[in-house]
């Protein structure tokens, strides 16, 4: 299942869903590597052994191998998975439009298992952040009563015209000002509605030490639509400074999952001393460049951590 995903304060992507087509056939995989190639002939001899297991790149190769096997020579393989079958480079796993890796789903019996090879293999401290903007994965689960199910994942788009309108306003506005951006905010938001652009995320600015540790639950909860409709981590090899981590909410007006997803987060964060300080961002603020010290003196954010855990819901 896809789900919103878009730019942040420090990406320069435009927002939209990434959208995945298959780069080559299971043939075009096999032919392309001798040890896939001999998976496919079922010849053990050339097998990669489970000795590898603690190696990604020898987990790459034969993640690549098995997943040959499984479609079949009629399938298609995701591109970010197939390009080149380079099972010794990271650059092979990245999209090369939205520079992004993307967890390309995977069969109900096999979704763990793969999932958590994709988790090692496309870890943040072997993504350089020089070529890859973010890795990402969306919630796998098809059950709408999961936390992170969207029926209409694709439904919104972003446009800037009425939202430019409505900081020209404010811009225009003359007394008091308090009044004035709280009613901008306000008429924001319902352009989001309108726009049905309803997405936003809580945020995590995580130390590189255990970036890759905390994403690897983050990206499972999420996958296995125990957290939102969707994650993202940005890479932290050759990177500088804490690193940004975004789980998203598909609705801002649906409290129920805010909240869910914000209590379930603050749970999976307990064991690394963790917790969501950042208050709750819908993703039009991020498109508009509204973040600190914007030039309208706007919150960044809609709602804090201690409103959302305060709300009384049904």
């Amino acid at each position: 299942m896809l789900a919103c995903t878009e730019r942040d304060d420090n990406s320069s992507d435009e927002h939209a869903p990434v959208a995945r087509t298959a780069g080559c056939t299971a043939q075009t995989v096999a032919a392309s590597d001798p040890k896939i190639a001999a998976a496919e002939a079922e010849d053990p001899a050339q097998a990669i052994t489970a000795s590898h297991a603690e190696d990604p790149d020898a987990l790459c190769t034969q993640w690549r191998i098995d997943q040959a096997k499984a479609v079949g020579p009629a399938q298609a393989i995701s591109a970010s998975l197939a390009d080149d079958c380079d099972a010794h480079s990271i650059e092979s796993l990245i999209d090369p439009d939205s520079e992004r890796i993307t967890f390309p789903g995977a069969a109900a019996e096999t979704l763990e298992e793969e999932l958590d090879k994709w988790i090692t293999i496309a870890r943040p401290s072997r993504v350089e952040a020089a070529i890859c903007s973010w890795i990402e994965v969306q919630n796998q689960n098809p059950n709408p009563l999961s936390l992170g199910y969207l029926a209409e994942p694709e439904a919104g788009a972003f446009f800037a015209t009425p939202y430019e309108l409505a900081l020209q306003q404010l811009d225009d506005a003359a007394g008091d000002k308090v009044a004035a951006r709280a009613e901008c905010v306000t008429r924001l938001l319902q352009v989001a509605r309108d726009q049905r652009f309803t997405c936003g995320k809580w945020m995590l600015f995580l130390p590189h030490a255990i970036a890759d540790d905390v994403w690897a639950d983050v990206a499972r909860a999420t996958a296995l639509g125990a957290l939102g409709c969707s994650a993202k981590i940005a890479p932290t090899k050759g990177a500088k400074g804490a690193t940004l981590c975004c789980v998203y909410v598909g609705d801002f007006d649906d409290r129920k999952v805010v909240q869910g997803v914000l209590v379930a987060l603050q749970a999976l964060l307990q064991k690394y001393r963790l917790s969501v300080t950042s208050g709750f961002k819908p993703d039009a603020f991020t498109l508009l460049d509204i973040k600190a010290g914007n030039k309208w003196e706007l919150k960044p954010t809609i709602y804090t951590v201690d409103e959302v855990l305060g709300w009384a819901l049904p």
